[in-house]
């Protein structure tokens, strides 16, 4: 590891298969770590607090191992960290995270990216430190995060994040959240300060073009309600979640929180969730998703300092819910307390591209009419999409659905489709099969 240098040079070809880890210490805090924490300081930049850690490492893979007992957190991917898979593995009852992947601060050098986490199973991480993510992806891009089985969490699932560009702005600052580690000398060599400081500081925020897909995801944020299932705060663009299961869920279902562009959401199945399916904020694309008994389907908000871009896109979404108390999304001021740097013209999303969506639900024609009257929503429909069977999870859409004729592209929603694959350890399965069994669920059935 060369961290004043552009580059590093890494160990390569390290393979670690069928181990147990487990029966390890905390990691304890340290004098001055203010400024060294990451997003919240809800984990520690560069940091010995894992079983398994690779820094400046490339071509190894973590297979078919299972990490349970450990008082930290389970796996480590530090600074220099590219081409590495983790995959087929058990991760259960550990302290912190699940799965941290942490590249440098922001600046030029990027060099965490490429690896895949696939297939494992990831339950009661965060027993000590409640903030622990089952997967947490901080300052590392071009990441494939698939079919993983994700549940029983005291928080996030999934956490996709970089350091908020209203950090970025305050260079004489060192005590606020990873602060200490920017890479000053290379962000003022590079900047264009012409543009917005969400463009400007895009460069630098490596957390980007990762694709989260086709995981399954239950009972999180059972511990802190500050969040989501799964979340995008202050990481880069192009950051893709498609095809992901979340079911069951105390609180909201997928964020795009403060600081957050160029996001692309979609063909995403949301059913019974006790809060928002979606909180959305920036300039995203929440497109062809389906959302079945959310307390509200989208919950608008401004974010600090925000500069505001109209276009965002909510397009060709399924909302349905029984109850008369179901909300859509309720128009939205922007508020002086955020400070906000340019501020819409209107109410959001009355500046966003809002249009052929189906909603279902009683009382909703009235909501449509008022958000047509406001130039949104002008061909989405109040009717029945047309699925064959909502009680028993069956949200296969059929051939005459308004929904396929209004645009929705169908997608695969059998649960079988998301979470993991038949190529998963037996071995692995049963510890977790029959330890679910003893204790009644039938979430496995």
């Amino acid at each position: 590891i060369q961290k004043d240098l552009p580059y590093d040079i890494p160990v390569k070809n390290i393979h670690f298969q069928g181990l147990t880890f487990t029966q390890t210490d905390r990691a304890s805090w340290f004098p001055n770590r203010k400024g060294w924490g990451i997003q919240h300081d809800w984990d520690t930049y560069d940091y010995s607090n894992a079983m398994l850690r690779f820094r400046g490492a490339e071509n190894c893979t973590v297979n078919a191992c299972h990490f349970v007992q450990g008082g930290g957190s389970a796996i480590r991917l530090d600074l220099h960290a590219q081409d590495i898979t983790i995959q087929n593995n058990l991760i259960e009852y550990v302290g912190h995270m699940g799965i941290l992947l942490c590249g440098y601060g922001p600046g030029t050098k990027d060099v965490n990216k490429n690896n895949l986490v696939h297939n494992n199973i990831l339950r009661h991480t965060g027993e000590l430190v409640w903030h622990g993510h089952a997967i947490f992806v901080w300052q590392s891009g071009h990441n494939t995060i698939s079919n993983n089985w994700i549940y029983d969490v005291p928080r996030k699932a999934i956490g996709l994040c970089g350091v908020r560009s209203q950090i970025l702005m305050k260079p004489d600052c060192n005590f606020d959240e990873a602060s200490k580690t920017i890479r000053w000398h290379e962000i003022e060599a590079t900047i264009d300060s012409t543009l917005s400081p969400q463009d400007r500081y895009f460069p630098y925020l490596h957390a980007r073009h990762n694709i989260v897909r086709d995981n399954k995801i239950t009972r999180t944020m059972l511990k802190l309600s500050d969040g989501s299932s799964l979340n995008i705060s202050g990481a880069g663009e192009g950051n893709i979640i498609e095809h992901n299961f979340l079911y069951d869920l105390q609180y909201v279902g997928i964020r795009t929180d403060d600081w957050q562009d160029e996001t692309y959401i979609r063909n995403n199945l949301l059913w019974n969730c006790k809060k928002s399916g979606f909180i959305f904020k920036g300039h995203n694309y929440l497109e062809n998703n389906i959302a079945v008994n959310v307390s509200k389907a989208v919950h608008l908000r401004a974010f600090p300092q925000q500069t505001f871009k109209p276009g965002a896109v909510m397009r060709n979404n399924i909302f349905i819910s029984d109850s008369e108390d179901f909300i859509i999304y309720i128009p939205t001021t922007w508020p002086v307390s955020m400070n906000i740097h340019k501020a819409g013209e209107k109410l959001m999303p009355y500046e966003h591209d809002v249009d052929n969506n189906i909603y279902f639900y009683p009382g909703v024609k009235a909501f449509l009419a008022e958000q047509q009257k406001q130039g949104i929503e002008k061909h989405s429909l109040a009717v029945d999409p047309g699925f064959r069977d909502v009680k028993n999870g069956d949200f296969r859409l059929k051939k005459n659905s308004p929904a396929i004729k209004l645009g929705f592209v169908p997608f695969e929603t059998s649960p079988d489709s998301f979470g993991v694959t038949a190529d998963y350890p037996e071995n692995l399965l049963n510890i977790a099969y029959n330890e679910n069994r003893s204790s009644g669920s039938n979430m496995y059935e």
